[in-house]
């Protein structure tokens, strides 16, 4: 079972500036829709994060609800 927790809402052609120690990361289609505008991102030293499109322009984190 999967949660999204909204953490930001963004303009397509905005960059976000955060603080955690990322190494890399890829796009991909997370849910199905057809499109590659889901974010996966490689983390050091702290859990991985899959981000996906909210459909309003932002981006959702997606935590893992077990």
């Amino acid at each position: 079972m999967w949660a999204q927790r909204s953490l930001f809402s963004l303009p397509l052609d905005t960059l976000a500036e955060r603080t955690d120690s990322s190494r890399g990361g890829f796009v991909f289609d997370a849910t199905g829709d057809g499109t590659a505008d889901d974010m996966f991102v490689a983390n050091y030293n702290q859990a991985n994060e899959i981000f996906v499109r909210d459909g309003a322009g932002g981006l959702s984190l997606v935590i893992n609800a077990h």
